[in-house]
């Protein structure tokens, strides 16, 4: 599985995934408290795109969990943009492409750009999560990572025979 972590040292952790509320956190029910676009894709899904919008300041996990838990289902639902965090325009566009190629071949792409007139960290990091057989003795078949330019690391491994994963990542670009 391949996936993006973002952190832009506001908070003691990365980004991992969404901040998502259950029935019970939230008044509307279970809903996902992001800003993000499907931007393209294939029927097959061998191409997509889409478009992750990251604020410079800290994300506002506690206040969107407890406000949404305040209120009643006859209320209107808190969501991201409600709390500020984007009202000086100073966040991040994030973009992320998944293709699959010929002869197994699987390309990952993310580049962020500034919104706004300052510049700000933002660290991005790609994730791969394998199955791990090789800890329990059942193959030898651990990944291989190598950086084959500098801003690509190539990843294979023997199960996926003939197959690399392609995962380059452009940092703090400004559109």
């Amino acid at each position: 599985m391949l996936a993006l972590s973002l952190w832009n040292k506001k908070i003691r952790y990365s980004k991992k995934d969404y901040l998502g509320l259950t029935g019970h956190e939230g008044n509307h029910g279970e809903d996902v408290k992001e800003i993000y676009y499907y931007l393209d894709a294939t029927p097959t899904h061998a191409y997509m795109k889409m478009l992750y919008k990251y604020p410079q300041a800290e994300f506002p996990y506690h206040w969107l969990v407890a406000e949404n838990a305040a209120r009643t289902k006859f209320d209107p639902e808190f969501e991201l943009h409600d709390t500020g965090v984007f009202d000086q325009h100073k966040y991040f566009d994030v973009f992320i492409e998944y293709a699959k190629g010929r002869y197994r071949r699987y390309s990952y792409k993310n580049y962020s750009a500034y919104r706004s007139s300052e510049t700000a960290p933002l660290n991005i990091l790609p994730t791969i999560w394998f199955r791990n057989t090789w800890a329990w003795g059942y193959d030898d078949a651990t990944p291989n990572m190598f950086a084959s330019d500098e801003d690509i690391i190539e990843i294979r491994h023997k199960t996926w025979i003939n197959s690399v994963f392609i995962v380059k990542t452009v940092m703090n670009c400004c559109l």
